[in-house]
């Protein structure tokens, strides 16, 4: 067909060079399609249009408009009504409605466009009729299609995270009892599966809706800091169970609020970290890096995720991102994994407008990074004092590489440091802080240093399953730093060192001391599971909250409107009333009883692209998703607490 077809310079015709082209792209029109003359004459028609109209040929069709195409089109207010020959070449990409009398007698609203053409030497007009009534039964139809799909991703995505939020729950909670090492091996096992389960299962749900055109690229202001650490909390207890260093490196440099789509960026970061730990062996390190590259209105700022893993051969890197690609291959080495991963990472870096970059080695390890440049919109929160000599050191070798880890952060600060070899040479002599990166430091340790250096500051930078101990020996230190190390704690203990905040005001001890007020806290859980119901009251009262259950949202709205509570915990997929309702109402007693802030959490199934934003919009403070993270729930609580507090110091002081 290219080679017959041609448009002729700076014109809008179209030059047909044999009639026999028009035979054969009529005969394959599903619509009615009509050539004619300058004359109104119908020269060529295609099988479609004998069958609209219930004729047999054009001499019929001829008949039938009475040697008018335009009588073809019954005349109807709204409609189009052509009344000359010029509407035809004046239409040229206009779609006006017609309406046309089929056999059974009905009229029919059709969609028309016309083109001119030069066939044989003469101008011809082409005519396409296209029935609007199907074009909306296939419109309807595929709407339906698309609601129906998302309606099953999202009912899976809400059946299957809700059993599992069971199995990986309480497999945590059991580990913590006095069980034996098999009984422990057994249930680590569990929490593993149970998770690389979750992990499959949501990037199998997130590609499909991602090809689906489902998910959309939400840009919003967000606080880089409070982010990214959180974030960084939630794959210690994987890399500890692995024997897997887990280093995070977030740049001082990064301005405090940035726009992008944050939840998009840890979803591509949660893929690449969760393979960097699954690829390296026990003994190994992955480096998690948020670098920023340049300043400016739009920082440019480069992700990477770095592992000394077991490194990805040349020829595999050609096929890494196809979808179900790894998967044999995973099944051979012993992996787990559908190999969705990166193809869902590198698809959601494209909507982005960013790449995914791999560099790798083998028996060496693989680095996976992305660029991508943030408006900003509040500027670096970290004021820094020049002048001191900080030094670290570091008890065993295992360590080294917090050791440099923190050294890096330190410089980044713009400060003095250096490491030191020991504790009892001249090295420290002129220092004014000292890190000491050790999960067993003593009294009789800290009494000698000072001995030697009387007004020597020390931090102790320990793993935290020791900084109970460390605690031991919080009056003769100045702070406790736990690992991995992120920028916000360095700073803070770095006020202590300057004496610009008191100890007593962000010092561990007193974190401790403020346990015990815990018990005043009353957080009431809406949740119709009662596995899960019971799994979150467990968690919340083993760390002394008072908890009140409701089953439904009708009950949780009672309990709210008769007893006052600090937090509310709020499924959304509920029998009798669903959480969104439950929250507007108890938002409305708020407002009508005046009474003071409550923050409603939503700890919901409901996970997939849209549904975080759909739920915040409803009027929730904020969204945690099924299986829950005991660590991640417990911090996201003490963080709303503490809002929910210094709201309502700040309301009554304006009544």
């Amino acid at each position: 067909m290219g080679r017959d077809m041609r448009y002729i310079d700076g014109a809008d015709k179209i030059v047909l060079k044999s009639s026999e082209l028009f035979d054969a792209l009529s005969s394959l029109l599903l619509d009615p399609l009509l050539i004619v003359d300058e004359k109104e004459l119908i020269q060529g028609v295609s099988l479609a249009t004998l069958q609209n109209f219930g004729v047999g040929s054009i001499e019929e069709l001829n008949s039938l408009s009475r040697d008018r195409i335009s009588n073809l089109f019954v005349k109807e207010h709204g409609y189009f009504i052509p009344n000359k020959i010029q509407w035809m070449s004046a239409l040229g990409e206009g779609v006006p409605l017609v309406l046309i009398k089929n056999p059974a007698g009905s009229l029919t609203p059709h969609r028309l466009s016309t083109q001119p053409v030069v066939l044989d030497g003469k101008t011809f007009y082409l005519i396409l009729l296209r029935n609007i009534e199907e074009i909306h039964k296939a419109k309807k139809a595929q709407k339906y299609f698309e609601t129906f799909k998302q309606q099953f991703l999202t009912n899976i995505s809400h059946e299957f995270r809700t059993p599992m939020n069971s199995i990986i729950g309480f497999s945590a909670l059991l580990e913590q009892t006095k069980i034996d090492p098999l009984q422990q091996e057994y249930i680590s096992h569990i929490r593993n599966s149970g998770n690389a389960m979750l992990e499959n299962v949501e990037n199998l749900l997130e590609l499909m809706q991602l090809e689906s055109g489902a998910q959309k690229v939400n840009r919003q202001p967000f606080n880089t800091y409070e982010t990214f650490e959180s974030f960084s909390k939630q794959f210690t207890g994987i890399a500890e169970q692995k024997g897997v260093g887990l280093l995070f490196m977030i740049d001082p440099n990064l301005p405090e609020k940035l726009i992008a789509d944050a939840d998009k960026i840890k979803r591509v970061l949660r893929n690449l970290i969760t393979n960097a730990l699954k690829f390296t062996s026990k003994g190994g390190q992955v480096l998690v890096e948020i670098k920023v590259l340049a300043l400016g209105a739009k920082p440019t700022v480069r992700y990477s995720v770095t592992d000394t893993g077991e490194g990805i051969p040349k020829e595999k890197l050609q096929t890494l991102l196809r979808p179900f690609a790894s998967t044999r291959e995973n099944q051979i080495r012993g992996k787990e994994g559908f190999g969705v991963g990166l193809t869902l990472s590198f698809k959601l870096l494209q909507m982005m407008k960013t790449e995914l970059s791999v560099a790798s080695e083998v028996g060496k390890g693989s680095r996976f990074s992305f660029t991508m440049k943030h408006p900003k919109i509040a500027a670096i929160p970290f004021k820094l004092m020049k002048g001191s000599e900080f030094a670290i050191w570091c008890a065993n070798s295992k360590d080294i590489i917090h050791a440099k880890i923190l050294r890096r952060y330190l410089r980044l600060f713009n400060l003095n440091v250096k490491e030191v070899s020991n504790l009892t040479g001249d090295e420290l002599t002129g220092i004014d802080a000292l890190f000491m990166i050790s999960d067993s430091v003593t009294h009789p340790q800290i009494d000698s240093l000072h001995d030697l250096h009387e007004d020597l500051q020390i931090i102790p930078v320990v793993h935290k399953e020791f900084e109970d101990k460390t605690l031991e020996v919080i009056s003769k230190i100045e702070d406790i730093i736990l690992l991995p190390s992120l920028p916000t704690n360095i700073y803070k203990t770095l006020q202590i060192i300057w004496k610009k905040t008191p100890k007593a005001l962000i010092s561990p001890q007193d974190r401790v001391e403020e346990k015990g007020e815990i018990n005043n806290i009353s957080i009431l859980v809406a949740e119709d599971n009662p596995i899960n119901q019971k799994l979150i009251t467990t968690i919340l009262e083993q760390q002394g909250y008072a908890v009140t259950t409701a089953d439904n949202g009708q009950i949780a709205v009672d309990l709210y409107e008769e007893g006052e509570y600090d937090i509310v915990l709020m499924d959304i997929d509920m029998p009798i009333m669903d959480g969104i309702s439950a929250t507007r109402i108890i938002k409305e007693i708020n407002h009508k009883e005046k009474r003071a802030y409550t923050p409603i959490i939503a700890l919901t199934a409901r996970a997939l692209a849209g549904d975080r934003e759909r739920i915040l919009s409803a009027g929730l403070d904020a969204h945690l998703s099924k299986p829950v993270d005991r660590d991640f729930l417990l911090t996201t609580l003490d963080q709303y607490i503490k809002m929910k507090d210094e709201r309502n110091r700040s309301y009554i002081k304006s009544v």
